[in-house]
């Protein structure tokens, strides 16, 4: 099982809910199902849609990239169709997909391109606004340098448009979007080292993306996820990470709870040696809380 996790990691996959086509009639109409279809980066570095259960009466999805190059891949439903779109890293393009694309749908395909001689290096979406749809976060350089952080929105019809930019100082080794307050939208949640500075930061899209919480730590990080983990807060999400250099002497595998007033408590941990290099929240049983996945 972990050499399948690690295998499916080292693809760089994500869950997304695309719709799917009525195999018969010949004539049939496309809807929704709601399943998810894994989106994975394969071995050519193309964005390839797999879809790993198909109900009876329906076609499976296919869908692959028309360029290969891609180094990151996100998914996010960035104009509210109840469906999910596709943002993939190539260089300094960050490229928006609509694989499948409903009957009057708004197109949302789009590339946003990084500064001359820039690339993007991370990327992550979330629904951080209530009047909208999922929404794109871009960094422009890489970790330990320094950086700049770009977010932009859909906003049918006048389509996409830039709703931050700020200097970000050093860059970030990951970021996870969760609603770690349970005020119904997402916050930002990035990880990065720079010399002895090992930082966990939370942006608040719904006050300027100002921080609402940050700190320093004593161990270098490694990954975040943020999901219902506990499911004992209805609707608050908590934040789970790993990190390296503690060997075994103290957990390596964090959950943390964001309590306000830039406090965090420490809900939950594990020892793992040597540490997990990656981690995911994903939901396996459609119920509120979500299971943690490491690699």
């Amino acid at each position: 099982m972990r050499q399948f996790l690690l295998r499916l990691t080292l693809l760089c996959f994500v869950m997304a809910l695309l719709p799917a086509a009525v195999a018969l009639p010949a004539a049939a109409q496309s809807e929704v199902v709601a399943d998810e279809e894994l989106v994975i980066i394969n071995s050519d570095d193309r964005i390839v849609v797999r879809d790993p259960y198909t109900p009876p009466g329906y076609a499976p999805l296919t869908w692959e990239s028309p360029q290969t190059g891609y180094r990151q891949v996100a998914t996010g439903d960035f104009n509210s169709d109840g469906t999910d779109e596709i943002v993939g890293l190539r260089g300094g393009e960050a490229q928006v997909f609509d694989p499948y694309r409903q009957p009057n749908e708004p197109d949302v395909a789009r590339v946003f391109t990084a500064s001359p001689g820039q690339v993007w290096s991370l990327v992550a979406t979330g629904k951080y606004y209530l009047n909208r749809g999922d929404c794109i976060v871009l960094q422009q350089g890489s970790p330990g340098s320094t950086a700049r952080l770009y977010a932009y929105c859909y906003v049918s019809p006048t389509g996409w448009s830039q709703v931050y930019a700020q200097d970000l100082g050093a860059g970030f080794l990951s970021f996870a979007s969760g609603d770690v307050d349970a005020n119904q939208d997402d916050e930002l949640i990035g990880i990065r080292n720079s010399g002895s500075f090992h930082q966990i930061i939370i942006f608040n899209p719904s006050n300027n993306w100002i921080p609402m919480y940050e700190a320093d730590y004593d161990y270098p990080w490694v990954a975040v996820a943020s999901g219902n983990i506990t499911n004992d807060v209805p609707r608050k999400d908590e934040i789970a990470t790993t990190r390296s250099g503690v060997s075994t002497n103290l957990n390596s595998f964090l959950v943390f709870r964001w309590l306000g007033n830039n406090n965090f408590e420490d809900i939950a941990g594990e020892k793992f040696f040597p540490e997990f290099r990656d981690i995911a929240a994903v939901s396996y049983t459609h119920l509120r809380a979500h299971e943690t996945v490491l690699d």
